[in-house]
């Protein structure tokens, strides 16, 4: 119990560097992968006369769809 509501640090030896990471930069790192993913589902399923009608014209080849995941 007398760990309640305190921040939880991990410590990580890179190299000869011992860096620690708390809560919030684990939280921010899934946030951003959370956003590449949807980015990442809308770019592949998503027709392009739709992503025309919202004014994005330029996006990768939708051949990365398949090729980037294998």
């Amino acid at each position: 119990m007398e760990n309640r509501g305190k921040l939880v640090k991990i410590k990580k030896r890179v190299g000869f560097v011992e860096r620690v990471y708390n809560d919030n930069e684990s939280f921010n790192l899934l946030d951003i992968l959370r956003h590449v993913n949807v980015i990442f589902i809308v770019w592949a399923y998503v027709p392009d006369h739709c992503l025309h009608s919202i004014g994005i014209y330029y996006y990768p080849n939708r051949y990365w769809a398949l090729a980037v995941p294998t």
